[in-house]
């Protein structure tokens, strides 16, 4: 076997092992909203899944928010995280309300 052809059998076996393995991770069951202020200081909200309230409190930081006005901003500070349906809501009743409209 020529030296190309066993390197594109290598990279092949090696491609379809990464493959297998990232198919056979299990995703967290658990997703949050959780209630972030952004970098501009608009409230928003930004969607997680992960295994724990403290991690998606931790994590959350810097992802994507969708803010009460509609735009698309940066995390910068989280105010509240809740675990989607399990019936936790929102402390702020008008901030739950903003977060049913977009189905979380």
């Amino acid at each position: 076997m020529s030296k190309t052809k066993a390197v594109a059998v290598a990279a092949t076996l090696f491609m379809l092992n990464a493959y297998g393995s990232l198919a056979e991770q299990e995703w967290p069951e658990k997703e949050y909203s959780c209630q972030v202020v952004t970098s501009s200081g608009s409230q928003g909200i930004v969607g997680i899944q992960t295994t724990t309230l403290e991690r998606a409190e931790a994590v959350v930081i810097g992802h994507d928010a969708i803010t009460m006005l509609g735009q698309n901003e940066k995390a910068a500070t989280v105010i509240q995280c809740v675990q989607k349906y399990v019936g936790e809501r929102f402390k702020d009743s008008s901030f739950q309300a903003f977060a049913e409209t977009l189905g979380g």
